[in-house]
């Protein structure tokens, strides 16, 4: 028999109640009519999209309209008494932990020519271990760019500089090797908007349902059910089995480590969405320089045509994100200096050859990602566990 704990309830009006349930799977919100007592199950992602509506009938006639924007107020209501269920954070903590390790794990380079040609799946990684089979020592390379404070953190560890990595024990080339040094911890410390605050989001939305699954047509393939599904396990063993989360966390780990990668010049990128936004960067003086299909799967369910301009007066880049196959979606446009996308490539490259695609993926990814964590952000008031 399946397990539903009712942990959270909360009557909107005479008309709506939300309740918050685990489960043995993903968390579900109920939706209840208080008229009918009909109840439509969904999960906390639904409410992400600020433009969703919710419609509630009344009568035989009669009807009540909710834009998602109206229920942030019970939303982080409905999440204060989720997360002041006992279970609840130690879950999110046991995920922050899962996590930090899947993120910093590096990906291992045996041959030189590897690193010359960096396969696309390694230069989504924050680290690169490059190991030869047998050598006692090896080299740890960070694949993100550092601020002094953070560089001055880095060399500290060991004996390196910033090109070529630190030089280590073969059996130090893992996460552990930088946890032993502190290294994870400090950077949390010293950045926490960049190390810390960005994992411990993803870490409460993973535990509560905000995170999509995967592949939406399979639910047990969300982070969710994957960590309820080891409730059991964390209760007697203190901790998530991490080979059991990773493969269902590549998405949003990717999308951490655009944004970490990029967090320097985010800043500096202007973000809109707007329905053509080629025609109006023809209209501010924009000429079209590449253009790039990407498949759906590849940036979530939908597939995108991207472009790259520059102006033609120059100083100025631009890309356009076009959600294929759907005229209702707005593009998302992206401006900037040009030395932002220069330094974007360059940051992705991991020290081997640039690659235009994966900086594209990466820079879209970084940008939706930040306004995922500020949706977050505003629904739960930032009444999120801190360092």
């Amino acid at each position: 028999m399946s397990m539903r704990e009712e942990i959270a309830n909360l009557r909107v009006d005479e008309n709506l109640t939300l309740t918050f349930h685990l489960t043995d799977g993903s968390p579900v919100v109920n939706i209840i009519n208080n008229g009918t007592g009909k109840r439509k199950p969904t999960y906390l992602s639904w409410f992400l999209d600020e433009g969703r509506e919710l419609h509630m009938k009344t009568g035989p006639k009669s009807s009540v309209t909710y834009t998602v924007a109206q229920l942030d107020e019970t939303l982080w209501q409905l999440m204060n008494q989720a997360m002041a269920h006992p279970v609840v954070k130690p879950m999110i903590w046991q995920t922050f932990r899962a996590l930090t390790d899947i993120l910093h794990q590096p990906k291992v380079i045996t041959r030189e020519n590897e690193f010359n040609m960096l396969p696309e799946e390694k230069r989504y990684s924050l680290w690169l271990a490059w190991s030869m089979p047998g050598a006692p020592m090896g080299r740890l390379i960070p694949c993100f760019p550092m601020n002094d404070q953070e560089a001055q953190i880095f060399l500290s560890a060991a004996e390196g500089d910033l090109e070529e990595g630190l030089k280590l024990p073969a059996e130090d080339m893992g996460v552990q090797g930088l946890q032993r040094r502190g290294l994870i911890t400090k950077f949390m410390r010293s950045n926490p908007q960049r190390w810390y605050t960005p994992l411990m989001i993803s870490s409460a939305a993973s535990v509560l349902g905000m995170v999509e699954p995967q592949n939406p047509a399979v639910d047990d393939t969300s982070i969710a059910h994957k960590i309820w599904s080891q409730r059991g396990t964390v209760q007697v063993l203190g901790s998530l089995d991490r080979s059991e989360i990773a493969p269902h966390a590549t998405d949003l780990i990717r999308r951490i480590v655009a944004y970490v990668r990029h967090f320097y010049d985010l800043t500096l990128i202007e973000v809109e969405r707007i329905i053509d936004g080629h025609e109006q960067l023809l209209k501010e003086g924009f000429g079209r320089r590449d253009r790039v299909e990407f498949p759906a799967g590849t940036l979530g369910k939908q597939a995108f045509m991207v472009t790259v301009y520059i102006h033609k007066e120059g100083g100025l880049g631009a890309i356009v994100y076009h959600p294929t196959g759907n005229s209702v979606l707005k593009d998302w446009v992206l401006r900037y200096p040009v030395e932002v996308y220069a330094t974007a490539l360059k940051n992705d490259s991991c020290s081997s050859m640039a690659d235009p695609n994966v900086t594209l993926l990466n820079l879209l990814r970084a940008v939706r990602f930040q306004s995922w964590m500020d949706r977050i952000l505003r629904i739960t008031r930032n009444n999120l566990p801190t360092m």
